[in-house]
């Protein structure tokens, strides 16, 4: 990944984070919520790019704009199922924020997408992705509602399941990712 964004601002990946929030309604369709983060580092030395993002409002909407079009083409270009059948996450927006002071740019994508999958049995949510090195730290976060329980992981990456409805990932720099990431979950009565 470069260590510029699209209009060549220098920052620097550091950390990503994914929260899904996965709920269940009562027709047997399965809706997954994303709030999905990625920590940045402003390598410039000046603080370039929060001096563009708090003094040019033309800049944060074109910012914003290409960075939903640049989510939305690698999520268009990864392949999600649900039980069998391919979903389509979409980008609903994008935020700019700083955390910690100038020189660290947070930018925030919501996503969203569901499946129609009917009621009862094992439910199997599988992402595939391009096998790659990590360059910088991730966590990946799942809930599914409070009667879940998770019956099967599989993933390249270390995982927490001590709480019988959430999977917390991580991995560090340098980690390598595999091709797929697939839950699988009941719904308990």
């Amino acid at each position: 990944m470069s260590d510029t964004n699209a209009q060549g601002d220098p920052l620097r990946p550091v950390h990503a984070r994914s929260v899904i929030q996965i709920s269940h309604r009562g027709d047997g369709v399965v809706d997954f919520s994303q709030v999905l983060e990625y920590d940045y580092e402003d390598i410039s030395g000046t603080n370039v790019y929060h001096r563009r993002v708090s003094s040019d409002p033309r800049f944060v909407k074109e910012e914003l704009s290409v960075l939903e079009r640049n989510m939305q083409s690698f999520l268009d270009d990864e392949t999600n199922v649900v039980n069998g059948e391919r979903v389509f996450p979409r980008v609903l927006t994008a935020f700019i924020a700083f955390r910690g002071g100038p020189s660290h740019p947070v930018c925030t994508w919501l996503v969203a997408w569901s499946a129609d999958v009917g009621l009862g049995g094992t439910y199997v949510y599988e992402a595939r992705v391009e096998a790659a090195t990590l360059e910088y730290g991730v966590e990946s976060i799942y809930t599914l509602p409070l009667n879940a329980r998770v019956v099967g992981i599989e993933s390249s990456l270390p995982y927490d399941n001590a709480i019988k409805n959430v999977i917390v990932f991580r991995g560090a720099k340098g980690d390598k990712v595999g091709e797929v990431e697939r839950l699988s979950w009941i719904i308990e009565q």
